[in-house]
């Protein structure tokens, strides 16, 4: 005889064992108070109370209502008929929270994926905007470098070294960056200027070249392109790229300011 709220009096379903005197264990979503159901067989009230807070914490994280574990005596010879009942019940829960959990996760995709495309997009953007960037300024330190040990000890010197030197520049460029157009070079620049050399005596004068490029890198991305065209101040499909290198040339010292002002060439 079943004691403190049978499963037949209050309808809920209970896990039973086949075996005589085996304790089962069973949720019941139910509301209200609830006995202790060990208490009439000597059963520890600390167990009862180890499982009624165990009961709670799972129900307050799932954020459903369900009544402590309850623990019962089966009749002999039962064999828990109503497990399988249970059981199914379960299984339907989890296939009905299943099917909604995958509709929910499609509506975030839907929301997210979008975000996530322009974010990728972005970055594959923005990458080949710093390797154009690097390429550059590799390129100008390596025309500068080229144009620090061509003598220019005069103006003259000065200017055709300087279309040397811009030659170099579009050579090293076309071969170092990748998608090079040479009509997107908007601009290079290859300075020549004396300066008078720190606590030199007698005083001797000394020549620093000055090289610098412009580039305007194309934006492939659409959405992209549209959002930072604009940063540089034009809107005109590309992106600026600036780089400026400055070098010591390697002339020997001059007796004077031969080349102040400083001469420039230009991209024709």
């Amino acid at each position: 005889m079943r004691r403190h709220g049978s499963p037949q009096d209050r309808q809920i379903p209970v896990i039973g064992g086949p075996q005589t005197g085996e304790v089962t264990a069973a949720w019941y979503p139910i509301a209200g108070q609830h006995e202790d159901p060990l208490s009439h067989v000597g059963a520890p009230s600390a167990l009862w109370r180890g499982l009624s807070w165990f009961s709670k914490v799972r129900c307050k994280v799932r954020r459903i209502c369900c009544a402590p574990i309850q623990l019962h005596w089966t009749e002999p010879n039962r064999p828990g008929s109503m497990g399988r009942a249970f059981r199914e019940q379960r299984m339907t829960g989890r296939l009905r929270r299943r099917e909604t959990e995958s509709g929910q996760a499609l509506v975030e995709m839907a929301i997210v994926l979008p975000l996530l495309l322009l974010v990728l997009t972005g970055i594959m953007q923005f990458g080949v905007l710093l390797s154009g960037q690097i390429a550059l300024v590799n390129g100008v330190r390596q025309a500068a470098r080229y144009g620090s040990v061509l003598q220019t000890a005069s103006p003259g010197a000065a200017t055709t070294a300087g279309g040397q030197v811009g030659a170099q520049l579009e050579v090293v460029l076309s071969s170092g960056m990748p998608g090079y157009q040479n009509a997107r070079l908007t601009d290079w620049s290859v300075c020549y200027e004396s300066y008078e050399n720190p606590g030199s005596s007698p005083q001797s004068y000394s020549v620093r070249l000055t090289v610098s490029a412009t580039y305007k890198h194309a934006l492939f991305v659409p959405i992209i392109a549209q959002i930072i065209d604009g940063i540089d101040g034009s809107f005109d499909d590309g992106f600026t790229l600036h780089a400026s290198e400055l070098f010591r040339v390697e002339n020997p010292p001059l007796p004077t300011n031969v080349i102040s002002p400083a001469t420039c060439v230009n991209k024709p």
